[in-house]
């Protein structure tokens, strides 16, 4: 096949992934149930970003939009979004992402009214069959700090009554089959909810509430099994979010693995876990870049492999009867996917390995039929030959630890490097910081290694998906740890001589957007130039003046107490060395982004430029913190891929 291609520069191919084919994906944001029918949440940037409701009928199988025009289902609670809609017979409930208020339509025949009042936000939407409301976590922006609280929303009424308060933040209020009880989370400042969290009950009959678990582990996920116990995920034993319950008045160890079962609850509404019957239970395990869906037998302690061909699983959700699973799915090959699964009483098995505690250990395994409802885009133009695929690199750092990425190599149909050279590289680094980078296959990424660059996607220090150890070695040391991995993981790829050492490039959003800087600013002669979206580039005025109530206190642990720790922070703060920044710069910014506030973009935009360093800075009305539109999304990639050409030396 080789002999067939055409040598050519790496960074020059033609690729038929473009920036078009990007912006035609959709986004699955969440996947919910009625007593019939399944419904999810597309989020689409060839439409302005909007966030629609589609519905699947279960008679017919026909899929249509049941959100009106102009209507967007997307909340902004904690300021991160995520389930934003709930149906219940004839009847959808979803947050509308103008004005937040929740709204009402009518499936039947399409009419539609608001049932909330301007100047709140709401998630976690559970429907009350009891008692005719609605239980969320409610955010009041009418004052300030914002107060968050968990309310009841008179469906015949449509008003609130607040019913759980005192405390910082809320999540995932669940209503016990009985209707006697709520489980809900709740945690404090400083924490971030995957740090130290509550999990508390509150019974309705008495109107007393008690914490069951919580204080110094990362509790979320609380659920319900159809005999009134409650199953939640918990990282309090081997520092692996795993699967617990609360019976008999104690908390129980419910499957220990060595993998987690939860993720950073950034966005509401993340199912990792479901509860089939009293017996049985599907969720989804990380272990490193492996991720497994497994049916567990809780009398048995009896995993099972189910084997579905994809490298994670989200947005777990089973049909109101119980006897389908529905979920994303995610392949290194193709393209997202909601997928249906049937729920058997019994499955045909074989031998395999699946892990339980540090080590594998012999289980079985199923292959159930798999029915593919939806694609996020269309692959068919594209000739597989032109995706990469991953490699799993595990490297030493710091500390004599290891961290961890995925490295691509330049693939294409159509052409190859010379002998001669090596390629230049995109390394990129995720957000949060407390979050991870996945193997799936990415057009983000494909648009890179389809045109001659290497792509190396790296896991740094307080990255999820290897246990909490690793996540908490970011507090305290963001800006050292991170950086000295991800200079670390580039110096790996260059003594295995994968990547040209001249022609390194970062690129990094928000959090890793600082990091990307950082990395710049200690090591400016290993990197040939940095793209940044909405980074972070004024710690001081960050700690001291938070933008974001729900990361009020984050930075804080990231770095250090303010204003005790105030030299941090200045030896730190891009802004305050920006002096020793002369690598080339591209930089991008949402007008709107309430997380990263504009002036500091420019205020550090205009530092560089002052000084002489190669830098662009690109504003977008209408945009927050991660760009949605498809507009936006095209010019900022065909902004970088010439950027980075003429820093080092394609012709594009």
């Amino acid at each position: 096949m080789s002999s067939h291609l055409k040598e050519a520069p790496y960074g020059s191919w033609k690729s038929p992934i473009t920036t078009s084919l990007i912006t035609s994906q959709i986004d699955f944001t969440t996947i919910f149930t009625d007593e019939n029918d399944v419904f999810w949440v597309e989020m689409r940037p060839d439409e302005d970003g909007r966030h629609v409701v589609v519905r699947r009928s279960s008679a017919n199988k026909e899929m249509r939009v049941v959100l009106p025009d102009g209507f967007s289902a997307c909340h902004d609670l904690y300021g991160y979004g995520g389930a934003s809609a709930i149906a219940i017979k004839s009847l959808l409930f979803f947050s509308n992402q103008k004005d937040q208020r929740i709204y009402v339509v009518d499936l039947t025949d399409g009419r539609i009214e608001p049932i909330t009042q301007p100047g709140y936000r709401y998630g976690y939407m559970e429907f009350d069959r009891n008692n005719n409301v609605i239980i969320a976590v409610r955010e009041d922006t009418t004052v300030s700090p914002y107060v968050n609280t968990i309310v009841a929303i008179d469906l015949r009424s449509y008003t609130d009554q607040i019913i759980i308060k005192g405390n910082d933040f809320y999540a995932s209020p669940k209503i016990s089959p009985r209707g006697d009880k709520i489980a809900y989370i709740s945690w404090k400042n400083p924490n971030m909810p995957w740090d130290h969290t509550e999990l508390w009950i509150f019974d309705r009959e008495t109107n007393t509430k008690n914490m069951i678990a919580g204080r110094t582990e990362g509790i979320m996920e609380p659920t319900w099994s159809p005999d009134n116990i409650l199953y939640f995920i918990t990282d309090r034993r081997l520092g692996w979010w795993n699967i617990h319950r609360w019976r008999r008045d104690k908390v129980e160890s419910v499957y220990e693995v060595g993998g987690e079962v939860g993720s950073a609850n950034w966005h509401t509404g993340f199912r990792n876990f479901v509860i089939i019957d009293d017996n049985r239970l599907i969720c989804n395990v990380r272990h490193k870049e492996r991720c497994q869906l497994v049916l567990f037998d809780i009398q048995k302690n009896t995993p099972t492999n189910i084997q579905t061909h994809c490298i994670n699983h989200l947005h777990l959700t089973l049909s109101h009867n119980r006897k389908s699973l529905y979920f994303v799915g995610c392949s290194i090959v193709q393209p997202r996917a909601i997928y249906e699964m049937p729920i058997l009483e019994h499955y045909h098995s074989v031998t395999t390995d699946v892990y339980t505690s540090n080590t594998p250990h012999s289980a079985f395994e199923i292959q159930p039929e798999l029915m593919v409802m939806r694609r996020a885009f269309d692959m068919s133009a594209v000739d597989k030959m032109c995706f990469a695929q991953p490699e799993n690199v595990e490297f030493l750092t710091t500390d004599r630890i290891f961290a961890f990425g995925f490295y691509y190599s330049p693939q294409s149909a159509c052409n190859k490097g010379s002998l001669r050279e090596l390629p230049p590289v995109i390394v990129k680094v995720h957000g949060g910081p407390n979050e991870h980078s996945s193997s799936e296959l990415s057009l983000d990424t494909q648009f890179w290694t389809s045109r001659g660059f290497a792509v190396f996607d790296i896991n740094y220090s307080g990255s999820t998906g290897y246990g909490r150890p690793f996540r908490d070695r970011i507090y305290g040391r963001w800006g050292v740890a991170d950086v000295n991995d991800v200079c670390n993981g580039v110096q790996y790829l260059i003594d295995m001589g994968r990547i040209d050492h001249s022609r390194i490039c970062l690129q990094g959003y928000g959090a890793g957007g600082f990091t990307a800087i950082s990395c710049a600013l200690h090591k400016p002669k290993l990197f040939a130039c940095v793209m940044v979206y909405n980074p972070i580039v004024d710690l001081v005025e960050s700690a001291s003046n938070s933008h974001h109530p729900f990361e009020a206190h984050y930075i804080p642990r990231l770095i250090g107490v303010y204003p005790n720790d105030t030299e941090e922070y200045r030896k730190k703060s891009p802004m305050l060395q920006v002096k020793k920044i002369t690598t080339p710069t591209l930089i991008f910014a949402g007008e709107s982004d309430q997380k990263v506030p504009l002036n500091h973009t420019k205020a550090f935009w205009r530092a560089l430029k002052e000084q002489k360093t190669p830098v662009s800075v690109n504003i977008f009305e209408g945009e927050g913190h991660k760009f949605c539109t498809g507009p936006a999304i095209r010019t900022a990639m065909d902004l970088q891929y010439d950027f980075i050409s003429k820093v080092v030396g394609v012709d594009s």
